[in-house]
């Protein structure tokens, strides 16, 4: 639902966002990015954007907005790719609430923002989620890969996505084992 001003311009945007118990309420994006929600949702479990449209795929995809989510399956519908969004901000309770129906998913994905809160929220999805597929991409989230026109891109970081390793966890490659196993150089020797 798309609220406009007198000039027939868009001043803000409304999501409908459900609850476990099956109520409805809103996420309301006043432009440029204001948000709030139209009840109090800090006690209630709520479903992903767009969970009640997609019931228990065997793909999917989570991201961070659900401006993110629309353009994602813009990108991957072809692919038949179905998304779902983090309903209420860059924060793990909606991964706590929803992990009986994401832990029925055989091949989860997440797309999280580039930013500071989207790395954040990344180590604690794992954590809950470890064989999660992780995409990466050069813009910051999937709402400007469709801004800049980069479908093809973003279609190429789904399908490379890859379980998330931190950057203290070397890869073991076959230079990395004959570095580890070559013998010791001894200095000279002492007469």
């Amino acid at each position: 639902k798309c609220e406009v001003d007198e000039f027939e311009e868009p001043i803000a945007y409304y999501y409908p966002l459900f609850t476990q118990d099956g109520d409805m309420l809103w996420k309301i994006r006043k432009l440029p990015k204001e948000f709030f929600t139209s009840e109090k949702v800090e006690d209630r479990k709520l479903l992903f954007f767009n969970q009640d449209k997609v019931g228990t795929p065997r793909k999917l995809l989570i991201t961070e907005g659900q401006d993110d989510c629309l353009a994602a399956m813009a990108m991957l519908g072809k692919y038949h790719v179905l998304a779902v969004s983090v309903p209420n901000g860059a924060n793990i309770k909606a991964f706590v609430d929803n992990y009986d129906w994401l832990s029925r998913i055989p091949d989860l994905y997440f797309d999280p923002d580039t930013d500071e809160a989207g790395q954040k929220l990344l180590k604690k999805v794992v954590e809950l989620f470890p064989k999660i597929k992780i995409l990466t991409k050069p813009k910051k989230d999937a709402c400007e890969m469709w801004e800049a026109r980069l479908r093809d891109e973003y279609v190429t970081s789904f399908y490379d996505a890859k379980p998330y390793k931190p950057d203290c966890i070397l890869e073991i490659t076959d230079e990395l084992i004959e570095e580890a196993t070559k013998p010791v150089e001894w200095g000279m020797s002492y007469p």
